[in-house]
């Protein structure tokens, strides 16, 4: 499956892109990324299954939680 049939079942917010063994999420500031990187592109592809692609899944993301709480001090 490729970078951009994966990135159709996204439910987080937050993501932005993936390729081989990375994930990049919004950053915390103007003009940054966040990257997760993986050994493997079976652990970049089970992350993203349990926590990307779940609406539930990526409420328990570090990235997730970091980047709602960003957004709570903005408002």
């Amino acid at each position: 499956m490729g970078a951009s049939t994966a990135a159709k079942y996204v439910k987080c917010p937050y993501y932005r892109k993936h390729d081989t063994v990375r994930i990049v999420c919004e950053g915390i500031r103007e003009g940054n990324t966040i990257h997760l990187v993986y050994a493997t592109q079976d652990e970049r592809k089970q992350y993203m299954k349990e926590s990307c692609n779940s609406i539930l899944g990526c409420r328990d993301c570090l990235v997730h939680m970091m980047l709602d709480q960003k957004y709570e001090e903005e408002s």
